[in-house]
C-alpha cells in the first residue's frame, strides 16, 4: 500500500519531464528533455533527503507524522522557535546527515544513469508501430501511478488503515503526502476557525462548524 502513495509523489516530479519528452521528441530535441529531467530528478532527491529528516524528527517529538499542529509556529513567536530548534533537534547533525545522504543519492543516480538495460529490453520491439505502442502503454501506466490507482478513486488519505498497528499505519504515508494532509487540514482548520485555529473560539459554533466538517469529508470519502 505504501508504495502506491510513494508513486503518487514520484510522478508529481516526473510529470513535467515526462510531458516535455512526449513534446520534444518528435523534434529530436533529446539534450533538452534530458536537462528537464536531470533537473527534476535532483530536486526530488534533494526535497526527499530534506523532508525526511525534518519528519523523523518531528516524529520523534510529537510521535506522529506532519499534521496541522505543524504550524503553530506561525502564531507563535517566532525567535523562541528558532531557539527551541536550535536547543532541541540539532541542526548541526541534521544538517551532516542531509548532506552525506544527499551525497549518497546522487552517487547512486550516477551509477544507474550509465545503465543501458532498460534500453537494450526497449530496443528488442522491434515491430510495427512499436513507438506509438510504447509511448501509449508508458502514458496509461503514468496515470494509474499518479492516482496511485487504475480504479474509479485515486488513492486517498484512509487507504492507509490496513493494519491495527497505528505506528504501521503512519509509516505507509510518506512525508510529502503526510505535508499535504497537513496543510488541507490546516486550511480546514481556518475555515472554521476563519483566522487563527489555534486560539480561543466560541465552543457551540466550533462544534457546529466541526460536525458540519466531518459530515462533509465522510461523505466525500466513501460515496
Amino acid at each position: 500500500m505504501g508504495f502506491r502513495f510513494d508513486m503518487t509523489v514520484v510522478c508529481y516530479f516526473l510529470a513535467v519531464p515526462v510531458l516535455t519528452t512526449f513534446i520534444l521528441t518528435p523534434f529530436k530535441k533529446y539534450q533538452i528533455a534530458v536537462f528537464i529531467r536531470t533537473l527534476f530528478q535532483s530536486l526530488f532527491v534533494i526535497l526527499s533527503v530534506f523532508i525526511s529528516v525534518i519528519t523523523y524528527n518531528y516524529y520523534k517529538e510529537y510521535k506522529d507524522q506532519f499534521n496541522h499542529f505543524l504550524f503553530m509556529g506561525l502564531y507563535d513567536d517566532k525567535s523562541a522557535v528558532i531557539q527551541s530548534i536550535i536547543a532541541d533537534f540539532h541542526p548541526v547533525l541534521n544538517l551532516f546527515i542531509i548532506l552525506i545522504t544527499t551525497f549518497t543519492a546522487f552517487k547512486i543516480l550516477n551509477h544507474f544513469e550509465k545503465g543501458k538495460n532498460i534500453y537494450k529490453i526497449l530496443s528488442l520491439l522491434k515491430f510495427r508501430y512499436s513507438t506509438i505502442f510504447v509511448g501509449i502503454l508508458a502514458l496509461i501506466l503514468f496515470i494509474g501511478a499518479i492516482r496511485g490507482s487504475f480504479t474509479e478513486y485515486p488513492v486517498r488519505r484512509f487507504y492507509a488503515s490496513i493494519t491495527s498497528d497505528t505506528f504501521l499505519n503512519k509509516t505507509i504515508i510518506n512525508p510529502f503526502r503526510s505535508l499535504n494532509n497537513a496543510i488541507a487540514d490546516y486550511e480546514e482548520l481556518n475555515k472554521i476557525y476563519n483566522d487563527n485555529p489555534f486560539q480561543e473560539i466560541d465552543k457551540p459554533i466550533a462544534i457546529s462548524e466541526i460536525t458540519k466538517s466531518i459530515k462533509k469529508q465522510t461523505k466525500t470519502r466513501y460515496c
